[in-house]
Formats: structure tokens, C-alpha cells, sequence
């Protein structure tokens, strides 16, 4: 998987970018809002105002066609031929002529109005259209069962002789295949309907008033007053009469259609006829229209969004080459060079860089003095490893010489030096091992009774012993060589003219989850100036909180001091310690600390 590049001039220009894009965004925001919705009212106004024009140029039209077939009512030959051929239709004779004279009558009027058919259609079914028979009186017939299926003539004649616009569907009275606009007016005479009197044209002779419509892809429809539809273009969503009512109040609105088409209304009527116009404007369309008009602003945008970018990657670069350069230099710093550092240039560097450079510089002084004092403690451990080496030699020489002069006192019949010279081989040999190693109360306690034993040898009757030991204690740890310095330090210290026999008492017990030991004697005790001293020094070293990395540095030696402090460290601080002389004579020495072995950490 490829990382994400996380350098300083893909930062900066990530996050300059995200902050330039914000204002960007707001003028965006700002321009499509204000920009935009005048650029929509508009268009709007522009889809009003044509919607406008083609109702007022349809109205015209319906206009004229109501009154050409009322001019031509007027007409008395006319009217007086159509009455005579409903009532006199018996006669053959008398239908010929009257449907001739209502024939002529219509040629005559529609020599002068050519781009419109004039239908007169009688109650029997019989029509005469003047653009089917212009040069003949033919007389076209509609049969019984297709008259009867009409449903227009129903609408004609609840108008009440009213000119009325309707949809009168493809018909084979009609001259042609095309769509037709329709005006329809019922005749009687005077309560009988002896016909109908319908002027038409065709849509294609006034494709020139749709044009600025479907031209720009605009869809739209004719409706009459009552809702009726009167011509619809192609694309427009097919509306049934309360639909197409609703649909009146639309204009200005979107629309959807069913099949989920958006669209901008459009919707106008004429109060002189209640034809009404509605134009549709495919969304898509608006949009496309409104982003080429916008399109100014958002050159703009992306221009400031590039020139945004191409000064961030400069500035970034003059600021980052030093930085790059540094590195270099630090990659290649080595063991060989770090006395030589590389000189950069660093002229157009920024504060930051020169002062990381300098504290590169100051590292490199350190590391070099680091280097060479690493160097030095190496060589010095080196010479200690060898001398300890050297010094494990000598136990074994010491073990075996003490062997052999207790061999040699047991055959000349001396078993104290015998053992003498065993017992301190034991010590010396628990005494050599590392001061850093654990061992158990029990073990301790064993140690101390020998060391007491060789004493007892030495000293014999002046001096005398007891040790108590709660056997509870055996599991628990402690440090090796810990009750040795201050048993020892009883026979340094406790002997005088007027104490030459004393006794010492060591007591090891449990107290409240705790061990306790005391060392005492009824000698001469300790000065209370040396004391006072023991716990200054003690308590200087301890001056400052517990630290165990410390250890280290307190077990280099056995003496009561360092014993204190090989404790404290041990047993992480929960250890203490009283020094003091006993009132009737004699020394006390109390040490308590934490248990802590396998089941105690």
C-alpha cells in the first residue's frame, strides 16, 4: 500500500489549500446564490414573457377563427341554406340545391381565408370541408356509428351556440394527418341543433409561433378554459382536466413529472377567452444554461485556487531546501567526520533552521565528548574485567590453604584450629559471593551462627551468644553478608577494661507483616559522637528520593553504612533502622523492612 507523502510542502499545501478553499467555496457559495438566483429570475422573466406572447398570438388566432365562422353565420344565404337543408331533407331535389348554396357560401368566403378549413358538419352526418372540396361541391358523409361515438359535440353544444375550443382528435373530415387547432360552434334553429360549424388550422401553418419555445428545448401545451387540452407538444407530460386545472396555478414553481423529469413552469391565460399556455423547461436545461453563465466566477475561482498553489510550492521549497540540506548532513554524519562538519548554506534560511543547525552543532561537540569518555570507561572496564579475573584465582588458593592447615591441626591432635579453618572457609566463601545475589533469613541466620562459633573460639569464655529465630521468616529474602557488619562491629567496639565478658543477643521475628531484627550487647556501647555521625553521613546519602538504579553505587562496600544503604535499596525504600546505647550499657541496633520473597514482591 503506498504511503500518504507527509513532507513539510505537501503539509503546507494540504493545509494552505484547505484554508484558501474555504473563501473560495463562500465566494462560490456567495456568487451562485446572489449570481445565480437573478440569473434564474431571469430566465424566468425571458420564459414568462414568450409564454406571454404565444398565449396572446393563440389567442389572436382562436380570435379570428371565432370570428370568421360568426362572420359567417352572418351570413344570410348561409344560415338560410342550412336551415332549409335540415328541414326539407326529404326531398332530394331540395337538399341538392340548399347543400350547393351552404357549399358555395363557404368556397366564396374561403377563397379569402386559405390557411383555415371551414367544416359544416349536419345533424345527419354529412360534412363539406373547403379544403377537401374547394373545386367540387362533393358531399362527404360520417357513418351513423362513428357520429355517435363523438364526444366533442356533447361539449359544443352545452356552449349554447358559444364558440368553443376543442380537441377534435384525428377525423376524416379534416384536410391531412397533422395536428389541428379547433373551434366548434353549435347551430340551431332555433332549439333544434341542425349542425356544427368548425373552423380549423393546421399546427405546422403557425409552427412559427412554437418555434422560440421548442427551439431552446422547451415543451408546452393549449388549454381551454375548462381544462380541455387543445394542442400539447411532443415531450409534454399528458394531463388529464383537473390535472391541467391544478396545473394552472404552477407557474413560477418546479414541476415533476412522472417519470421524473424536473421542470420551470411557465403558465399564462387570457382572460377574453381562458385559453391558457403552459411551458415546461427541462431542469437540466436551466442548469446547463445557469453554469455557462456562471462559468466567469468559476474561472475566476480555479485561477486564485492555481495561483494559490504554485506560491505555496515556491515558498515551501525556499524554506524546506535548507532543512533538506541539514538532513543531508546529519545522514552523513559519521564517527569520521564528526569532528568536520559540512558547511551548508544557509543565507535564505529561517530562524528555526539556523537554530536547529546550531543545536546540531552543539550536538555534535557533545557526542564527540561523549565518544571519547565512552572510549576511556570501556578501557577501564576492560582493565577491572581482567584484574576480577585475576582475582577469582585467589579464593580457590585461600580455600585450599585453609583446607590444608585444617588438615594439619586435626592430625596434631588441634581441633580448634581445625575448626577454625573450616568454618572460615565457609564464611569466606558465602562472604566472596556477588553482594547482589539474594538469599533467604535462614540462610543468614546460619551464616551468623558460624561467624559467632568462630568468634566463641577466639574470644572463649569472654564472650557469649544467643540468637532467637522465628521460623516463619525462612521463605523471605534478604541481602547476603547483612547481620555480619553489625555483629562484627560489636567486637570492635564493645570490649574495655570494665567489660571484658559480654553477651551478645540477636532476635529475628515477624511483626505485623513486617521482619524485625535486633543486635545487642551489654558492652561498653558505641560514642554517641560517632552516632551522630553514622546517621549524618547515612542520611546525606539519602537525602534525595529513593532510586534503585542507586544500588550500584552502595554495594561496593560491607561496612554498617553501606549495609543501610544496600537495605534501603533492597527492599525499595520501606525499610528502616535505629541506632542507639542501651540504658543499662551496651548497644541496640533495630533494623525492620518489608517481606518480600515468592509470594512477597
Amino acid at each position: 500500500m503506498k504511503q500518504k507523502n507527509n513532507s513539510f510542502s505537501h503539509k503546507l499545501l494540504r493545509s494552505c489549500l484547505a484554508f484558501t478553499l474555504v473563501p473560495i467555496l463562500i465566494f462560490l457559495l456567495v456568487y451562485f446564490c446572489i449570481f445565480g438566483g437573478t440569473n434564474r429570475k431571469n430566465l424566468q422573466a425571458e420564459f414568462d414573457a414568450e409564454v406571454k406572447m404565444l398565449t396572446m398570438q393563440v389567442n389572436d388566432l382562436f380570435s379570428n377563427m371565432s370570428f370568421i365562422s360568426l362572420e359567417l353565420l352572418n351570413r344570410s344565404d348561409f344560415f338560410s341554406s342550412i336551415k332549409q337543408l335540415y328541414y326539407n331533407s326529404a326531398d332530394p331535389q331540395s337538399v341538392t340545391e340548399n347543400y350547393n348554396k351552404v357549399a358555395s357560401s363557404m368556397v366564396n368566403y374561403a377563397y379569402f381565408q386559405d390557411t383555415f378549413e371551414i367544416i359544416y358538419l349536419d345533424a345527419n352526418g354529412y360534412y363539406y370541408n373547403t379544403a377537401i372540396g374547394r373545386n367540387s361541391y362533393a358531399l362527404q358523409c360520417i357513418t351513423e356509428e362513428e357520429f355517435s361515438a363523438l364526444t366533442w359535440p356533447d361539449e359544443a353544444d352545452d356552449a349554447g351556440g358559444a364558440a368553443v375550443l376543442l380537441d377534435l382528435g384525428d377525423n376524416q373530415m379534416q384536410n391531412g394527418d397533422g395536428p389541428m387547432l379547433s373551434l366548434v360552434r353549435s347551430i340551431s334553429a332555433p332549439t333544434v341543433r341542425i349542425g356544427f360549424l368548425i373552423v380549423q388550422v393546421p399546427v405546422e401553418k403557425r409552427d412559427y409561433l412554437f418555434s422560440p419555445l421548442t427551439e431552446n428545448g422547451a415543451e408546452f401545451g393549449i388549454f381551454s378554459e375548462s381544462g380541455a387540452v387543445l394542442y400539447c407538444s411532443e415531450g409534454f407530460p399528458r394531463l388529464s382536466g383537473q390535472d391541467t386545472l391544478e396545473f394552472q396555478n404552477k407557474s413560477g414553481k418546479r414541476y415533476v413529472a412522472g417519470n421524473g423529469e424536473q421542470y420551470m413552469v411557465s403558465v399564462w391565460q387570457e382572460e377574453e377567452t381562458g385559453v391558457f399556455t403552459a411551458a415546461l423547461y427541462p431542469s437540466y436545461l436551466l442548469t446547463q444554461s445557469l453554469l455557462s453563465n456562471m462559468l466567469p466566477g468559476l474561472l475566476v475561482a480555479a485561477l486564485l485556487l492555481a495561483l494559490t498553489a504554485v506560491w505555496i510550492v515556491f515558498f515551501s521549497k525556499q524554506f524546506s531546501q535548507p532543512l533538506l540540506n541539514l538532513t543531508d548532513t546529519i545522514r552523513e554524519t559519521t564517527l569520521d567526520n564528526l569532528k568536520q562538519p559540512r558547511q551548508l548554506d544557509l543565507s535564505n534560511a529561517s530562524d528555526e533552521v539556523l537554530y536547529l543547525h546550531n543545536a546540531y552543532l552543539e550536538m555534535r561537540e557533545r557526542l564527540n565528548t561523549m565518544v571519547h569518555e565512552k572510549m576511556e570507561l570501556l578501557t577501564l572496564q576492560a582493565e577491572q574485567r581482567y584484574r576480577f579475573l585475576q582475582y577469582q584465582i585467589n579464593p580457590h588458593f585461600m580455600y585450599n590453604t585453609l583446607n590444608m592447615i585444617g588438615i594439619m591441626g586435626m592430625e596434631a591432635g588441634e581441633m580448634k584450629i581445625c575448626q577454625s579453618c573450616q568454618m572460615l572457609a565457609k564464611l569466606l566463601r558465602y562472604s566472596l559471593r556477588d553482594y547482589r545475589e539474594r538469599t533467604t533469613f535462614r540462610e543468614e541466620i546460619d551464616t551468623i551462627h558460624t561467624y559467632l562459633d568462630l568468634m566463641k573460639i577466639r574470644f572463649e569464655h569472654k564472650i557469649f551468644y544467643v540468637v532467637n529465630y522465628d521460623e516463619e521468616l525462612n521463605p523471605y529474602q534478604i541481602p547476603r553478608f547483612t547481620l555480619q557488619p553489625f555483629v562484627e562491629n560489636i567486637f570492635e567496639h564493645a570490649f574495655n577494661p570494665e567489660h571484658k565478658v559480654i553477651t551478645v543477643l540477636i532476635q529475628a521475628r515477624v511483626d505485623q507483616d513486617q521482619w524485625r531484627i535486633s543486635i545487642s550487647d551489654d558492652g561498653c556501647g558505641i560514642a554517641p559522637e560517632d552516632i551522630e555521625r553514622l546517621r549524618t553521613s547515612i542520611d546525606r546519602y539519602f537525602e534525595n528520593e529513593y532510586d534503585h538504579d542507586r544500588i550500584n553505587d552502595v554495594y561496593d562496600g560491607i561496612g554498617m553504612k553501606n549495609t543501610i544503604a544496600r537495605l534501603h535499596v533492597f527492599f525499595h525504600g520501606q525499610f528502616s533502622y535505629e541506632i542507639s546505647n542501651d540504658e543499662t550499657g551496651g548497644c541496640l541496633i533495630s533494623l525492620r523492612g518489608a517481606l518480600m520473597g515468592e509470594d512477597k514482591k
